[in-house]
């Protein structure tokens, strides 16, 4: 399962950088990712579609 940044409804598909810890993959929301520290350490972003409750990567 994967890590989410909250209980919204996960929009983006996120690796960011964790400085020493290495990089990291959440699923992250509207709200969370203009805010620290996705705003600034984003390595790479996918937009997540949903259909039907099934969340499908673009």
């Amino acid at each position: 399962m994967s890590r989410v940044c909250c209980n919204n409804e996960p929009h983006y598909q996120v690796i960011y950088d964790g400085g020493i810890m290495g990089n990291d993959e959440i699923l992250v929301c509207d709200i969370h990712i203009t805010k620290h520290p996705f705003d600034k350490k984003i390595i790479s972003k996918n937009i997540i579609t949903c259909f039907k409750n099934e969340k499908k990567l673009e």
